[in-house]
């Protein structure tokens, strides 16, 4: 169960996706775009569309940047990506002025101060906030972001022709050959590649295969571990030699360390943590369970309702909800039995009614949910801000 994004968010596709909202200690949540937008001046825009439009109002839902473009994006440090008319994509500031021209057949926002880009070919490269092309347009495909940014250690995994995968620099130089089925982004000096014979090992910064390809599937270190899944169908934990971390492995399903606790599965289904050591420090009882995050995780129970467990695995808010999310900005978006979303704190009280038909996590004081068939944005206390879509 992940935190769920505004209905329009926009994604480029990667498998290490999932891994990297771990690294940034996210819980898995997806990289969350954001609903309200904070500019340098202070400014909060939050994206709406009207008859097909898309613009930005303020938080007291003035209209600020007309409806004009037929797509926009949230803002990212200080820029949106729109498309024009002709389906052309280049960049506004926080005035509505086209500051970078759309030139462009696609783009990501910006981060660290690069933006991908999408040529005529369906080639990647980056610009910079002036609109310079400073990485020409030559990949495939790359990795997706981690840590908010999309070099990772200063390092960017690339796609090229021939579907090999390898890594550029900051200056857009081929640092580690393209040879790799797969690769993903550097997490604490070591990343996952993939060869092809599909099995799954790690190299550092320089390239060199420091734990061979031998995992039927990994993820990246967190917590001095990194989670694999072996030829015996078991999930196990590694240390930065490749050596088992200790002989505990889970038989089912298991989630990398978050908060020094990992979660994972019995053969029976029955889910619990253990601690860096492979201790089992939180019984084997939920049906499901999810990471920790700032103290909490997420569970579940036998009657398939969800609620909330401490470090200690002392049960802090009860399992009565058909669905929970974790907690962001302080409110935790939670669904009654009857199908309706509303929020509660981190002592498990609902502050927002089970009143919304849809809804989505919180980010930056404003989150999306729907009632009567149309999406609003609201804030913490629950009021409409203003309404984000109108049908044409």
């Amino acid at each position: 169960m992940n935190a769920r994004s505004h209905p329009d968010s926009r994604h480029i596709p990667s498998r290490i996706a999932l891994f990297c909202m771990a690294a940034a200690a996210l819980l898995l949540i997806g990289l969350i775009p954001s609903c309200a937008a904070g500019g340098d001046d202070g400014a909060t825009l939050l994206r709406i569309s009207r008859n097909g439009l898309y613009g930005y109002a303020d938080t007291e839902g003035e209209v600020v940047i007309p409806c004009v473009w037929p797509y926009a994006s949230d803002f990212q440090e200080g820029l949106a990506y729109v498309h024009n008319e002709e389906r052309r994509c280049g960049f506004i500031d926080f005035r509505g002025q086209l500051v970078i021209p759309c030139r462009w057949e696609d783009a990501e926002g910006f981060l660290d101060g690069l933006a991908p880009v999408l040529d005529e070919e369906s080639r990647y490269g980056f610009i910079n906030r002036e609109g310079r092309q400073v990485i020409p347009c030559q990949w495939n495909e790359f990795a997706s972001y981690c840590n908010g940014s999309y070099f990772s250690e200063g390092l960017l995994a690339v796609e090229d022709d021939h579907g090999r995968w390898g890594y550029i620099d900051l200056r857009g130089e081929l640092v580690i050959p393209c040879q790799w089925k797969q690769a993903y982004p550097f997490c604490g000096g070591l990343a996952v590649v993939e060869n092809q014979e599909r099995l799954f090992g790690f190299i550092d910064a320089t390239g060199q295969q420091v734990i061979p390809c031998q995992w039927r599937e990994a993820e990246f270190f967190c917590d001095g571990r990194a989670l694999v899944l072996d030829g015996d169908d078991h999930y196990r934990y590694i240390d930065s030699t490749g050596s088992p971390a200790f002989p505990h492995h889970w038989d089912s399903m298991a989630a990398s360390f978050s908060e020094g606790l990992a979660a994972g599965a019995t053969r029976q289904g029955d889910w619990g943590y253990i601690n860096l050591h492979g201790e089992l420090t939180i019984p084997c009882q939920w049906k499901a369970a999810e990471s920790f995050r700032d103290g909490l995780a997420l569970v579940r129970n036998g009657d398939r309702q969800w609620g909330f467990i401490n470090r200690e695995g002392q049960q802090v808010i009860p399992c009565q909800w058909a669905e929970a999310y974790p907690f962001f900005d302080g409110l935790a978006l939670v669904r009654n039995q009857d199908g309706r979303y509303g929020y509660i704190n981190p002592q498990g009280e609902l502050v927002i009614p089970c009143r919304w038909e849809d809804a989505y996590s919180f980010h930056n004081g404003v989150a999306q949910a729907k009632k009567d068939g149309t999406w609003y944005y609201i804030n913490t206390a629950g009021e409409i801000i203003t309404g984000v879509y109108t049908a044409p």
